[in-house]
């Protein structure tokens, strides 16, 4: 076990704010760790169950009523080398606020990628709008 900040993260290590880290079981949650994405109270993001909610809210919003919320991540998320597709899709655009607080998001398998000018990116998000 390692004690402090690593960049090399195992599921049983330490990160920078000693808070155990978990891998992702590629499972979905049924719901937040907390908050009621709010600026005063975001929505909590603690686990990649939870993100992988907060992916499963985000592209099932037919009334957009999450993606201009707030979102706090509050420990590190292990992926555990599982596909992860980037969050949202051209006809659901994320434009709220996603706070990662000095967190780590590792080990994600993207094979989603974009072309602009003959250059790939991949990321989180597959498209935002005045996100930050």
């Amino acid at each position: 076990m390692v004690v402090g900040v690593s960049s090399h993260f195992t599921p049983n290590s330490f990160s920078a704010f000693n808070t155990i880290e978990s891998v992702w079981s590629g499972e979905i949650a049924t719901s937040f760790d907390g908050g009621n994405g709010t600026k005063e109270n975001p929505y909590l993001i603690s686990t990649g169950e939870e993100l992988a909610y907060f992916k499963f809210m985000i592209e099932k919003d037919e009334g957009n009523s999450y993606c201009d919320k707030y979102y706090v991540l509050t420990s590190d998320i292990n992926l555990g080398n599982l596909f992860f597709d980037p969050i949202g899709d051209d006809s659901q655009t994320f434009n709220g606020v996603f706070d990662g607080q000095g967190y780590t998001i590792s080990n994600a398998k993207m094979d989603f990628v974009t072309n602009i000018d003959n250059n790939l990116y991949s990321g989180l998000f597959t498209k935002t709008n005045d996100a930050t």
